[in-house]
């Protein structure tokens, strides 16, 4: 069974990728992704006894790079953003965010691992809710849907616009 626990973690990876302090220290969003895919992995890989299918992958590595790919997240564009000043990223509350999700997955339960049952992960931490937030106008250019600020717009034809 390919692990593909995007649906699980939907909420809390769109704010972890999509959401500011200057990246100092900390984790950027990729290695945030990392962090998280590589915990989903290794929670499938102990629950593997359990999996409704056998899951496809030899190693965590290969999973979480399958994983990774699957999210759709672009990240190197999200850093080429925050890197422009387009989106900002709290890289330090990242690190924390990105253990206390790896730390809430390896205590959820198998069956809860395996029906995605994303509310008994129990990760509610107001440090996660903001890591970074676009920071581009409406009608001001953009490069990706994460560049604009306000809720409900999307980057079309290089410019933030309201849905």
């Amino acid at each position: 069974m390919k692990v593909s626990k995007a649906s699980l973690l939907a909420g809390l990876v769109a704010s972890l990728v999509s959401c500011g302090r200057d990246e100092q220290e900390g984790m950027t969003p990729t290695q945030t992704m990392r962090t998280i895919a590589v915990a989903l992995c290794e929670r499938a890989f102990e629950c593997s006894g359990s999996a409704p299918e056998p899951l496809d992958y030899a190693t965590v590595a290969e999973c979480a790079d399958e994983w990774l790919a699957g999210t759709g997240a672009n990240q190197a564009a999200i850093e080429a953003s925050i890197e422009a000043g387009r989106i900002s990223w709290e890289a330090d509350d990242a690190e924390y965010c990105a253990r206390l999700v790896a730390e809430a997955l390896g205590n959820l339960s198998c069956e809860d691992y395996w029906n995605e049952n994303e509310a008994a992960l129990g990760v509610d931490d107001p440090r996660c809710d903001t890591l970074g937030a676009g920071l581009v106008a409406d009608g001001d250019a953009c490069t990706i849907d994460d560049d604009c600020a306000s809720v409900g717009s999307d980057c079309i034809d290089d410019v933030c616009t309201p849905e």
